[in-house]
């Protein structure tokens, strides 16, 4: 029941990219979203702020989603293993989120290309947590290229990865780590601790998945750099987020990586800069950015549909 299925797989990778995700139907992000702000007011109301409530918040959180959703997976995979097989599509369905960041990317490289920055730092925002209304257009495309190469691991790869591991399962209580990360992990006052179990989970499932981006995007720019790769990637302030950025910026041979500023300026991120001899970003290089992120999905989907078969 919780093995992978390459077809199943195949299914599910070409509807996310031709659908990406239907705003009319209910999505298990959202749910997602609604039981951590659930949990967490339930938690820090009582006065908790430490690691120890952090994990116990992390296992609130998933069990929450994932008793129910597997509860009644199961029970329709005994009434038929057909239906079973469709809820499990649905699932992993909504775990894999390429078809929605290509549209997303997109959306910001059409006004960038023709010339309305102030359209594309608002669509931009939508995908960054970084300020953005005093961006300029380089500025603008390299954070775009930034948020596409972390997401071909956090939406894309690593959902896939943990599917042929442990099934539906896998896929599912990553992108609930994922989310988790997202809205806690912070290394702030608030969430230092709190947020501490979710963000190093995360770090531990996109591990090996990072590299795998990496790797793609690599092969498919010819395996020239890796060494360079490599180096310039272990820099990043993230475990993982440095690989496919940094295989990226070699890759396209601009300069990714850089100072960033939060919470309207209150906080500045100062980031490894990535193939630093390199030009800055601008509105094109997105959509060259685009291309490589797709031929590296191909190379990466493949080999996982064909692992999915033996």
């Amino acid at each position: 029941m919780w093995s992978s299925n390459p077809i199943l797989l195949l299914t599910v990778i070409l509807a996310d990219l031709v659908l990406g995700d239907p705003r009319y139907l209910p999505h298990l992000v959202r749910y997602t979203g609604n039981a951590i702000l659930y949990w967490e007011h339930k938690t820090r109301e009582q006065g908790y702020d430490s690691v120890f409530h952090g994990a116990v918040f992390f296992v609130l959180v998933q069990g929450s989603i994932l008793l129910p959703l597997f509860s009644f997976w199961a029970l329709t995979y005994w009434m038929s293993p057909l239906l079973g097989r469709i809820v499990e599509a649905l699932i992993l369905f909504q775990c894999i989120g390429a078809g929605d960041l290509l549209h997303h990317v997109k959306a910001v490289a059409r006004p960038l290309n023709n010339g309305n920055l102030p359209e594309a730092r608002t669509r931009v925002s939508w995908i960054v947590g970084r300020d953005t209304e005093n961006l300029s257009s380089s500025e603008v495309s390299r954070a775009t290229i930034e948020t596409l190469m972390e997401s071909f691991n956090d939406a894309v790869m690593a959902p896939i990865f943990w599917y042929l591991l442990l099934g539906a399962p896998g896929a599912l209580f990553f992108r609930i780590t994922n989310t988790m990360d997202s809205m806690v992990g912070y290394r702030n006052a608030k969430y230092e601790r709190f947020g501490k179990v979710a963000a190093r989970i995360d770090d531990i499932l996109g591990y090996v998945p990072a590299r795998i981006c990496a790797l793609a995007l690599w092969v498919i720019c010819g395996c020239r750099h890796f060494k360079a790769i490599a180096t310039d990637a272990r820099k990043h302030n993230s475990p993982n987020a440095g690989w496919p950025e940094a295989a990226a910026a070699y890759g396209l041979n601009v300069r990714l990586g850089g100072t960033n500023t939060y919470g309207h300026g209150s906080k500045v991120s100062h980031s490894h800069v990535f193939n630093s001899k390199a030009r800055k970003t601008n509105s094109l290089d997105i959509y060259r950015a685009l291309r490589l992120f797709l031929a590296a999905y191909v190379v990466a989907a493949g080999v996982s549909i064909l692992i999915a078969a033996i």
